[in-house]
């Protein structure tokens, strides 16, 4: 399913994303709703129960997140139209599986196979009438509560306080770490295709993990061939799950042909039969059994050579290099550097260092900069040419030290030209350039309306280290990381 999520989802904060994620499953589940009754849409059933299930992975994805928008009770609520929508399905797959056999059956075991598919398809009709009374009762209510509850959210930011709301790449990575190390449990736990238990754990943990990964796909390309796997072992894991499923209602559906067999036989013997109208009506051309009996061998090859194909795939070492790559994108998630977080070390140079900074790899910019009257926040408006191109930026920071809140957004030359009159007597003007040096990026920054230099680097984590490179170690006097007389709106008064 395609999220509508903006570019920049994974930057923002993470209760902002997690309701844009929950409002496209509520979409998506509303419109199967109103495509139930449709004849021309059989897969709306099913669209509706994955989207119920992945709003409610959603829920669990960010839990925290949207404490304040689905209470508990609703969640019950969830929970239950969730439930509601799972028998109908169930019977459905059952049925089609049946249907795909019934050419290869003799004409003997197709009486069984169709015995089996009529008891199905009651079963089914009887549960879709339980679940549409169900939907109709609750569902729409439930939406549109939802929809209302999560089309906006409240967020407090305390200036004293270093560090922003967390955004929605620390929370997914972090719960993406979680799931994975679930779904390695859980494949730890399968060792025969009997235990049917551990198995159905394994593929709801995949589902999971999968449900979390599937918003982020546009955003995240390293996402994409980590669903098509989880898919392909979720399908393997679900007709695994189905076949045990039938399997055992098949089992039940013999012991009922033999009772009522016996019980006609009974019949006839009390009133009398001849034993050969007895040895007939034994073997009578109606008994399902015979057709019962090759679907369960069916059935049991099918629970075989699916379970030798996971074990192949999934069992031991098979799912280390899989697991490895999840992990290693849910730590690069939970380092990212987001847009409303700046984590930066900075440094006083002696002077300006040379080697790289002539390099055409290198970035120059000249940079105008001005900061309006205020007092807690500190708001400024700038304009940054290079190579001929000007753009220009309103930001706004807040707090102190070694991590801040910044939120910048790019604006239009009008509202520059409106806003710089205002920043008169707090301006400055500096050339800036930008190393690339390895995975880090180091900025230079060389002051041309006063005699100063500065160097800073941003961090993904508070904790990483910021050593200078030896084209610029040479050059450092001290790191100034929190000192206040070297904050640029300080150095602009």
């Amino acid at each position: 399913m395609d999220i509508p999520l903006p570019a920049d989802a994974l930057d923002r904060p993470a209760a902002e994303t997690a309701r844009r994620i929950a409002l496209a499953h509520l979409g998506a589940a509303r419109s199967a709703y109103d495509r139930l009754d449709d004849e021309d849409a059989p897969e709306a059933l099913h669209d509706l129960r994955v989207a119920l299930r992945r709003l409610r992975s959603c829920d669990r994805t960010f839990r925290d997140e949207l404490e304040d928008s689905i209470s508990n009770k609703r969640r019950r609520r969830l929970r239950s139209l969730t439930k509601a929508t799972g028998a109908g399905r169930d019977a459905q797959v059952h049925i089609e599986w049946i249907e795909g056999e019934l050419p290869s059956l003799t004409r003997r075991q197709r009486i069984g196979a169709t015995w089996m598919f009529e008891r199905l398809r009651a079963s089914k009709q009887e549960n879709d009438a339980r679940m549409h009374a169900r939907l109709a009762d609750r569902f729409e209510k439930l939406a549109e509560w939802l929809q209302e509850a999560l089309s906006s959210w409240q967020l407090t930011v305390r200036l004293d306080e270093p560090i922003a709301p967390p955004h929605a790449a620390r929370v997914l990575g972090a719960r993406l770490a979680d799931l994975t190390e679930r779904l390695d449990t859980r494949l730890s736990r399968v060792h025969d295709a009997v235990d049917q238990t551990c198995a159905h754990e394994a593929r709801i943990a995949a589902k999971h993990l999968r449900y979390a990964l599937e918003p982020i796909i546009d955003i995240v390309p390293d996402a994409v061939p980590l669903v098509e796997q989880l898919r392909a072992l979720q399908d393997t894991l679900g007709d695994l799950h189905d076949a045990h499923l039938l399997a055992g209602l098949v089992a039940d559906a013999m012991e009922e042909a033999a009772r009522e067999a016996a019980q006609r036989l009974a019949t006839l013997v009390r009133d009398g039969s001849s034993l050969a109208g007895v040895r007939s009506a034994g073997s009578g051309s109606h008994d399902p059994r015979s057709g019962l009996l090759e679907l369960a061998r069916r059935l049991h090859e099918r629970t075989e050579s699916l379970f030798t194909t996971f074990t192949g795939e999934w069992l031991g070492d098979a799912a280390r290099p899989f697991l490895e790559r999840v992990r290693d994108l849910a730590g690069r998630l939970e380092q990212r550097h987001a847009a409303g977080m700046e984590i930066e070390r900075k440094f006083l140079l002696t002077e300006m260092p040379e080697g790289p900074l002539g390099d055409p790899a290198t970035t120059v910019q000249d940079i105008d900069q001005g900061y309006l009257p205020g007092g807690h926040v500190t708001e400024r408006v700038r304009a940054i040419s290079a190579d001929g191109v000007t753009r220009w930026f309103r930001t706004v920071k807040g707090g102190n030290g070694l991590v801040r809140l910044e939120l910048e957004d790019q604006i239009d030359r009008n509202l520059f030209d409106a806003l710089w009159p205002l920043t008169s007597g707090r301006r400055v003007h500096k050339r800036r350039y930008l190393v690339r040096e390895g995975d880090t990026e180091w900025t230079i920054d060389e002051f041309l309306d006063r005699p100063l230099a500065l160097a800073e680097v941003e961090l993904a984590n508070p904790d990483d280290a910021a050593k200078p490179p030896a084209w610029l170690a040479p050059h450092v006097d001290r790191e100034v990381t929190g000192d206040p007389a070297y904050d640029n709106a300080r150095l602009a008064r």
